[in-house]
């Protein structure tokens, strides 16, 4: 990919606090990037004062696309019934979610339980001593100060996941109604279907639905950034088809 020359070889296409949607001249033009962990050689997290250290610059997190998508669609027919049913989903892609931080903070997930009943925690890391050496982080913090700042909202890092799902699309059985029953009405044909929609996702992604979009003004929709996704609802419905 090449950029015009005024750029200065990137361009930031869209983003939420630190995490961007970033293209570099010379690489994927879906790249996401922010701030991170600053980390020991050993790949450890760096403590101070009993609190993560965040990169002071922007770094490179993940591609937000994904290594494949795939669908499949299942039609079975017995007599007068049709049975069908919809699977897709997409492997890979990495996907940044403001509402995991907002939640986090807000003390409303799950993870966040560690801690509360002793009343401080220890962040797994090390620290950095003044001759320039590290030792495990040992330091106890508040539960509410730690994972403000462990998943602050402009640590890219700590609120990026695999965005890798499989979704049961969708799902119907139709009955066609025969001859016989209709031969002697005004109809030609006649059918009736239930049907549900958005029945089930399976996913490691924390928040609802990592099948997300986002608008940000004038842009387009762009994946990858996540602010205040809704839950897709499961929709179920009754379909009825009459041939005059």
């Amino acid at each position: 990919m090449s950029l015009d020359p005024r750029l200065g070889g990137r361009l930031s296409i869209m983003g939420s606090s630190s995490a961007t949607l970033t293209a570099v001249e010379g690489q994927i033009a879906s790249a996401l990037y922010g701030l991170k962990f600053e980390r020991a050689p050993d790949g450890q997290i760096i403590y101070s004062n009993g609190l993560p250290v965040v990169t002071q610059t922007t770094e490179y997190i993940g591609d937000t696309n994904p290594d494949w998508r795939a669908g499949l669609i299942n039609n079975l027919t017995y007599k007068n019934f049709r049975f069908s049913a919809t699977f897709d989903g997409q492997y890979g892609g990495i996907l940044y979610s403001h509402s995991h931080h907002k939640l986090t903070e807000q003390g409303k997930l799950k993870h966040t339980l560690k801690g509360r009943e002793e009343g401080w925690i220890v962040g797994e890391g090390v620290e950095q001593k003044a001759d320039g050496t590290f030792v495990p982080n040992t330091t106890k913090v508040r539960p509410a100060d730690y994972y403000a700042q462990y998943y602050r909202l402009n640590n890219t890092e700590a609120n990026s996941f695999n965005a890798s799902f499989l979704k049961f699309r969708e799902v119907s059985l139709e009955y066609s109604f025969s001859d016989k029953l209709i031969g002697r009405t005004f109809l030609k044909g006649a059918s009736i279907a239930v049907y549900g929609r958005n029945l089930k996702v399976w996913s490691d992604f924390p928040i609802y639905d990592p099948e997300v979009a986002t608008q940000a003004g004038g842009t387009g929709i762009l994946t990858g950034v996540e602010v205040g996704q809704m839950p897709n609802p499961a929709t179920f419905g009754v379909n009825l088809k009459v041939k005059l």
